[in-house]
C-alpha cells in the first residue's frame, strides 16, 4: 500500500514539471514571437537631406522594425538631434541635454558687443549734451556778466570819463571789468588818479578805509541784485592808471566786502 502512493506521487510530481515545461517553452515563444524585430534599411532624412545614425564608436546602426514600429538606439537618436546621450548604469537612468549651440552662442557675443557698443554711444551722446549744455549756459552767463559789465560803466560814468565821489573827491575810473561765472566772480577797477600824482599827492594812502569799503561794497550790490550771481562769491583788485595794484578785496556772496 505504502509502495503504491510513493508511486503515484512520484507520477504526479512527473506530471507537473512535465506541465510546467511544455507551460514555459510555450509562454517563451509567445514573448519572442511578440518582439520579433527585424533590421531594415530605411533612408533617414532630417530636413530633406540623409543622414547617417551611428553608435558611440562610429559604426553605422540600423533602424529596427517591431511589430510595424521603427527603432533607433538612443544614442544614435541623440546625435542625429545634436543631443547629448549619458547613461548611468548605477541608477538605470538616460539624460538627454542639450549641446551648446556654436551659432546661436557667437550671435549672443555679438548681441552683447552691440549693446555694449550702444552703450558706449549713448553714454558718449549724453556727455556731448552736458558739454553743449554747459556751453550754452556759460555763454548765457557770461553774457548776463557782460550786461553787468556795462551797466557799472554806466554807473561810473566809465564810457563818458565822468567822475564820481569817493572820499570826498571826484575820482575817473578807467575801467571795471568782470570775469568769471554764476559762482565766482572777479573785478578789476582801474582807477585814474593821475591829477593827484600830477600834485605829487599819493590820494590812495591818505582815504578812509570806510570810503573805499563802502564803494566797492556798492559794485559788489550791484551784481548780487542780479538774480543769476546772487550766490557769486567775489575777489577783485583795484589798479592805479599806471597799472600799480592799489589794494585787493573779497566777500562771500551776500556778506561784507573785506580788504585784503
Amino acid at each position: 500500500m505504502l509502495k503504491s502512493k510513493k508511486k503515484v506521487l512520484a507520477l504526479t510530481i512527473s506530471a507537473l514539471i512535465l506541465l510546467l515545461s511544455f507551460g514555459t517553452t510555450s509562454y517563451a515563444q509567445t514573448i519572442q514571437s511578440a518582439l520579433k524585430a527585424q533590421f531594415v534599411s530605411f533612408k533617414i532624412l532630417w530636413n530633406g537631406s540623409q543622414v547617417t545614425p551611428k553608435d558611440s564608436q562610429g559604426n553605422t546602426v540600423q533602424p529596427l522594425l517591431v511589430n510595424g514600429t521603427t527603432y533607433l538606439p538612443i544614442r544614435a537618436f541623440g546625435d542625429l538631434f545634436d543631443k547629448n546621450v549619458d547613461f548611468n548604469n548605477s541608477l538605470k537612468q538616460i539624460s538627454i541635454t542639450d549641446k551648446p549651440n556654436n551659432e546661436v552662442e557667437s550671435l549672443k557675443a555679438q548681441i552683447n558687443q552691440k549693446d555694449n557698443e550702444i552703450l558706449l554711444l549713448k553714454a558718449q551722446i549724453t556727455a556731448l549734451e552736458d558739454e553743449l549744455d554747459d556751453k550754452k549756459n556759460k555763454k548765457d552767463i557770461d553774457d548776463i556778466i557782460s550786461d553787468v559789465e556795462d551797466d557799472l560803466e554806466d554807473i561810473y560814468d566809465i564810457k563818458s570819463f565822468g567822475k564820481k565821489n569817493l572820499g570826498n573827491n571826484y575820482i575817473a575810473f578807467d575801467s571795471i571789468s568782470l570775469d568769471g561765472d554764476e559762482d565766482d566772480i572777479e573785478i578789476d577797477i582801474e582807477l585814474d588818479l593821475r591829477d593827484f600824482y600830477d600834485e605829487g599827492y599819493d590820494w590812495y594812502d591818505d582815504i578812509d578805509v570806510d570810503d573805499i569799503t563802502d564803494f566797492l561794497q556798492d559794485i559788489c550790490d550791484e551784481i548780487w541784485d542780479v538774480k543769476e550771481l546772487k550766490k557769486a562769491d567775489i575777489e577783485g583788485t583795484i589798479y592805479d592808471h599806471k597799472n600799480k595794484k592799489l589794494d585787493s578785496f573779497s566777500a562771500r556772496a551776500g556778506k561784507s566786502v573785506k580788504l585784503d
